[in-house]
């Protein structure tokens, strides 16, 4: 073969072999990467037919190569297919790093509480800021285990409660936690209860998933509102926050698997979730922006409450090990020093 060909061939990094009566006798840099190399006799690998796809057990799991003649040459095209991690591996994965974290955070609030005795401010700093990442932790590793209940289907313990009232106790808190983060909250309550078949542990992870990308995604100083309302049969809860950059409605779509970048934090999972929560209390989760960049999100579900819907045997999970929270969901946005062991 033409070794300008070749040349070029390695230049665009396919991975690519040569081979003649079934040993390779050329492979490109991206081949040699994979494990391929001159002199490796793959004859009793190859199929019988043209361009068939097949494995190459030989260079680990999910290698796989296709056959393609050239006279009496082969040319083989070789691929890795990298296994994603299932869900089931994700499961296990958040398990794992729970207990450590858990014991990390219980050491270490009993720790920082001697630390910050000594009423040292650059030990009182590292200690909030140390404390803020367990927190992140333990939000990440829980992300992680709700891609593995909702793939496995998990039941939830929906009751009857009064929305109107979920909300109002927890608004104090909110705008707290959002002025703490440099942002204004408002809350509007609806003038009537509210009342929905629904799991509260479920609902606060949502707000807050919402009210963390809202804080993340809005200008510094900004105000963020936050509506609750009913609407044929529907209890939507809004919030409205102004972004930097408008997203169009073609690409709304891309905010609930988010491609991560360089630079980016987190898993982007956050609008995943919250879309899953909205699905298994039997509504959805609608996004809007205007060309103006005030970005929208509301959690729709249904406010009648079936008899069924009240009798689950499923019990609600914390995925916060007991801990505050509102402090995990948007422990990515709040500053350090509410983490302050002192605070807590």
């Amino acid at each position: 073969m033409d070794q300008d060909f070749l040349k070029i061939l390695n230049m665009t990094d396919a991975a690519a072999a040569l081979l003649r009566d079934g040993v390779v006798t050329w492979c490109s840099d991206a081949a040699r990467r994979m494990g391929l190399l001159p002199g490796a006799d793959l004859g009793a690998m190859l199929p019988e037919e043209d361009a068939q796809l097949f494995s190459l057990p030989g260079l680990g799991a999910g290698v796989v190569a296709r056959r393609i003649l050239l006279g009496d040459q082969t040319v083989l095209l070789l691929q890795g297919e990298t296994a994603p991690l299932t869900v089931d591996a994700l499961g296990q994965i958040s398990r794992v790093l729970n207990g450590p974290i858990e014991d990390i955070l219980y050491t270490g609030r009993n720790l920082f509480e001697r630390l910050e005795a000594l009423e040292d401010p650059a030990i009182q700093a590292g200690t909030a800021r140390l404390m803020r990442n367990f927190y992140r932790l333990m939000r990440t590793s829980g992300a992680l285990l709700d891609q593995y209940g909702s793939a496995h289907d998990e039941t939830f313990a929906p009751e009857r409660i009064d929305l109107r009232r979920w909300l109002r106790d927890m608004a104090d808190r909110l705008c707290a936690a959002t002025e703490s983060a440099g942002r204004q909250l408002e809350v509007q309550l609806p003038e009537r209860h509210l009342y929905a078949p629904a799991d509260p542990a479920l609902l606060d992870q949502a707000l807050l998933g919402l009210l963390s990308n809202a804080i993340a995604y809005s200008p510094a100083g900004s105000a963020i509102s936050m509506r609750l309302y009913g609407q044929a049969e529907h209890a939507l809860l809004n919030l409205r926050n102004a972004i930097a950059a408008p997203v169009s409605f073609p690409d709304l779509g891309g905010a609930f698997t988010r491609p991560l970048g360089p630079g980016d934090q987190g898993l982007g999972l956050g609008l995943r979730r919250v879309q899953q929560i909205a699905r298994l209390h039997g509504g959805t989760l609608l996004l809007e922006c205007t060309p103006e960049g005030c970005f929208s999100a509301t959690v729709c579900i249904p406010c009648r409450c079936e008899e069924a819907d009240l009798h689950s045997a499923a019990l609600p999970v914390d995925h916060s090990g007991g801990y505050d929270r509102l402090l995990v969901e948007l422990a990515d946005v709040l500053p350090d020093e509410v983490f302050d062991s002192r605070n807590l």
